[in-house]
């Protein structure tokens, strides 16, 4: 039950950071803004028990040239995506 909570938890948060950075850069190319800064996605809750959908997956770097910040660039059709760590 522990893992269980634990997933849904993680998930939960996963999930909503990815609804936010994906609003911010809609909103961002829509104002005309095609070179985007957004958050890295990162873990707030302290007991993972690494079930989640991006456990042992990479995110977006600080890197515009990386390889998945170019794909998330070009799936939202701007010149570049850039990561920004989490505080």
């Amino acid at each position: 039950m522990v893992s269980i909570a634990d997933t849904a938890i993680c998930s939960y948060e996963l999930h909503k950071q990815s609804l936010q950075r994906e609003k911010y850069i809609i909103e961002q190319k829509e104002a005309g803004n095609m070179d985007i800064s957004v958050p890295i996605i990162s873990y707030k809750y302290p007991l993972r028990s690494g079930h989640d959908a991006l456990s042992s997956l990479a995110d977006i770097s600080e890197d515009s040239s990386y390889w998945i910040n170019q794909a998330m660039a070009g799936y939202y059709g701007v010149n570049s995506v850039t990561g920004i760590k989490a505080e």
